[in-house]
């Protein structure tokens, strides 16, 4: 027992305990400077798919990512002696995790001809999960002058292998994947627009959320103070992916943490445009939104952009109207 044991022998047991918890707490801080590092250029390669949009630093070594079917992620993986890249097969049904592996194992050829690799296939048969791997042998964590190629890595790869491997699963979650594909278009249109500060961190499929400089004139950014969305801006204009062929743009307000100056403004635009649920106590509003414009399968990515200028044309109109009747009322008042 450790009390019998020599007093020498108890000082190195509890100098050998104290080195390892700072062993430990080394590579937390270590994995969570590096995270810190590799994400923001992970979330750039991804930002149309959206797969890390909520990813924070972690101690872990391994940071996880959605592709839009449930069960199913992508991992990035930081080790001292490698980097990898796992496509992870996680539902609850063994025999549909493997048969979702032996979909895409019959076109193991087709993937890898188009990435230009070899892959590692784990069908793992004795655990409930498959996985595919892609590995860099040749970088370490440990050492920061690989961070770079790590994160390079990192964000590449795990996009490569998501788009070759999930067009396999289509027809099995075929309605997903046609709203991810829709939802990947409108936010290349916030991207791309001029006029549209897009934030692919706060967009999924359903809602691809955005702000303007107008608006965010009108309504500034209160740092310190996180909106419903855990953001400075309490506004948001969302485009709505719902199911069906059709989209919309809504404008919407979070009440949460915001000051009295900006709760005032809030029902200064109500008594113009007067949202559903405008009650006194609110945490959110949606006082104006678009009309619906409809986006069939068939169109193209210009079609589909061309419609969307229609929708933002009319928020355009809002904003410019708004401003006009907040100025009018601030005259009358002085």
């Amino acid at each position: 027992m450790l009390y019998d044991a020599d007093p020498m022998d108890l000082v190195f047991y509890l100098k050998d305990e104290e080195n390892e918890k700072a062993a430990e707490e080394g590579r937390h801080q270590l994995r969570k400077k590096y995270w810190t590092y590799a994400i923001p250029i992970i979330q750039q390669k991804h930002q149309l798919r959206g797969s890390f949009n909520n990813s924070n630093p972690t101690t872990s070594n391994t940071l996880s990512g959605g592709v839009g079917i449930s069960g199913l992620r992508i991992d990035c993986v930081a080790n001292y002696d490698f980097a990898r890249i796992d496509f992870v097969i996680s539902k609850g049904d063994v025999k549909q995790n493997k048969e979702i592996f032996d979909i895409l194992y019959s076109h193991k050829y087709e993937v890898e001809s188009e990435l230009g690799i070899t892959l590692t296939w784990e069908r793992a048969d004795e655990n409930k999960a498959s996985w595919i791997s892609y590995y860099s042998r040749d970088v370490s964590i440990t050492n920061e002058e690989d961070w770079e190629r790590m994160a390079n890595f990192h964000a590449e790869w795990s996009d490569k292998i998501c788009s070759a491997l999930l067009p396999y699963l289509q027809e099995n979650d075929e309605e997903k994947t046609r709203l991810q594909n829709r939802a990947s278009i409108l936010r290349q249109w916030t991207i791309e627009h001029p006029a549209i500060n897009e934030n692919p961190v706060k967009s999924n499929r359903t809602f691809t959320r955005f702000t303007t400089d107008a608006m965010t004139e009108l309504l500034p950014d209160l740092p310190n103070a996180p909106s419903g969305w855990n953001t400075d801006n309490h506004y948001f204009y969302e485009i709505v992916n719902r199911a069906g062929n059709g989209v919309y743009m809504q404008f919407a307000l979070s009440s949460r943490n915001a000051n009295p100056e900006f709760l005032d403004i809030c029902e200064r635009i109500n008594e113009f445009y007067k949202a559903k649920k405008g009650k006194k106590n609110w945490q959110w509003r949606l006082p104006f939104r678009t009309k619906t414009v409809c986006i069939s399968d068939d169109l193209s990515k210009e079609q589909i952009f061309e419609k969307l200028d229609e929708c933002f044309e009319e928020i355009q109109n809002f904003e410019r109207d708004l401003k006009n009747k907040l100025s009018l009322d601030e005259s009358a008042k002085a």
